[in-house]
């Protein structure tokens, strides 16, 4: 299935990618694009996530919320992954452990 977010949905806090996904993107039964990105981006070990993201501004956290967004969010009809201007501005806006230490 497909699927744009609608105005109520970008309004609505709870859905982590709402205001960085601005495409038609597949939804397969069964898998929540939003907990997904939210998973990406927290990692297996709560603790360390949390450690990881306080150390974190706010541009960088922006680039990964966009990474991770771009990752779980695959264009309808594609199964594509993010393109390499999210990586780049990921590395340009995070210190250098960030990719690594999210095993991406």
């Amino acid at each position: 299935t497909c699927h744009t977010y609608t105005p109520a949905e970008q309004a609505d806090a709870t859905l982590m990618c709402a205001s960085a996904v601005d495409y038609d993107f597949a939804v397969p039964a069964g898998f929540h694009p939003d907990e997904a990105a939210i998973a990406l981006v927290n990692g297996d070990d709560a603790a360390e996530s949390a450690r990881l993201h306080a150390s974190l501004d706010t541009p960088c956290k922006a680039a990964l919320k966009k990474l991770a967004c771009l990752s779980t969010h695959a264009t309808c009809g594609a199964t594509s992954s993010p393109c390499q201007a999210t990586c780049d501005a990921v590395s340009a806006a995070c210190p250098a452990h960030v990719l690594t230490d999210l095993g991406v």
